[in-house]
């Protein structure tokens, strides 16, 4: 994860497939579920022509977790599945689906961070697709669930949710910032 947000993809991708081949020797399930969502993950980093391969990883971390029943708190590989078709300007319908699974997965497991990073990827769809106003709202919701996270890093979130959201993001923020 650290090799990633450094931009390093391709060794991040080198370092899960290292890991990838170790979980599989130990019969680590759990492990394998992760790290195809992760590869698939990192893929997707590298560009709209890399998107059919990252689809393949996160079909198969998908898979793994529904029919081996494990990893079903995590909503990232449906997730990313949304945001490759929102990036890939192909099938809205097809993209809000997943990422509605996504979310639908997030809630009934609690995980808030999840959900949060959801909403982040609704509000992608919101702003390519959608009303302006439910982008607004969609990263109202995400903002408000990552500022009541404890004991994580809000910041980041943010700096992303500006850049990718410049238009609105001054709207966002004098709606949550005058909650306080």
């Amino acid at each position: 994860m650290y090799l990633t947000k450094k931009g390093r993809h391709l060794e991040a991708i080198n370092q899960l497939l290292q890991a990838l081949q170790a979980y599989l020797l130990t019969e680590n399930y759990e492990g394998v579920e992760a790290c195809c969502a992760n590869i698939g993950s990192f893929v997707h980093r590298l560009g709209e022509h890399y998107y059919a391969e990252a689809r393949r990883w996160l079909l198969t971390g998908i898979a793994i977790s529904r029919w081996m029943r494990i990893g079903l708190d995590g909503a990232h590989g449906e997730m990313i599945m949304g945001k490759l078709y929102i990036e890939g300007n192909r099938q809205p319908g097809l993209s809000l689906r997943w990422l509605k699974k996504a979310e639908r997965i997030a809630e009934q497991a609690g995980n808030q961070v999840s959900l949060a990073d959801v909403k982040m990827v609704l509000a992608l769809w919101h702003q390519k697709y959608g009303l302006r106003r439910d982008e607004i709202d969609t990263l109202i919701q995400a903002l408000r669930m990552f500022r009541k996270l404890r004991k994580f890093d809000c910041t980041q979130k943010e700096l992303y949710m500006a850049h990718k959201f410049p238009e609105v993001w001054q709207d966002v923020l004098t709606v949550v910032n005058t909650e306080r």
